[in-house]
């Protein structure tokens, strides 16, 4: 006589999983009871288009549902949602020079790239506080002229440290 134990239960043992594009991320899972007779899960998603399922790769920014089947007919199934992110990968600015008056003040955009990146935010500072000024932590730093001359501005993404500069020219050029 052979005893069959089927899979009563399966849980993913991650909270909240995130993998950006071009990552991969191991899940895993429980199956209980220990000692089934056939643990083994297969794995799909609603969204094939933003992870793969068979590698755990991102491929595009976005979110979707993991699901963990068992295979021994049990119909007993497992849900997760991951979170895809789109990494920085690049940053310009819209202009590469930038007049300002004194004690007026100006701003600039950085581009992202791509432009659909998640994490926008960046630090900027100014090579010369003397001559100039800047504020801010996102896309459009807030730069004020302090004293004629010029002097650089410098941003750095938070994903990726990327860097980008451009120049300021401050008073009347």
């Amino acid at each position: 006589m052979t005893v069959y134990a089927p899979v009563t239960s399966i849980t993913f043992n991650e909270k909240k999983p995130s993998v950006a594009v071009g990552r991969s991320i191991a899940l895993s899972w429980t199956v209980k009871p220990q000692d089934a007779t056939d643990s083994s899960v297969s794995f799909s998603t609603n969204k094939p288009d933003v992870v793969s399922v068979s590698d755990g790769t991102g491929l595009k920014r976005g979110e979707c549902y993991v699901y963990a089947t068992a295979n021994d007919g049990s119909g007993k199934k497992a849900t997760i949602r991951v979170t895809v992110t789109q990494p920085v990968t690049g940053v310009t600015m819209k202009y590469t020079s930038q007049n300002v008056g004194l004690n007026k003040y100006t701003t600039n955009t950085a581009i992202l790239e791509p432009a659909n990146a998640d994490n926008k935010k960046m630090q900027w500072t100014s090579q010369d506080e003397r001559i100039a000024t800047v504020a801010g932590n996102g896309l459009n730093p807030k730069v004020t002229g302090r004293a004629w001359g010029t002097t650089t501005i410098i941003g750095t993404t938070d994903d990726g440290s990327y860097v980008v500069t451009y120049t300021i020219n401050v008073g009347s050029r």
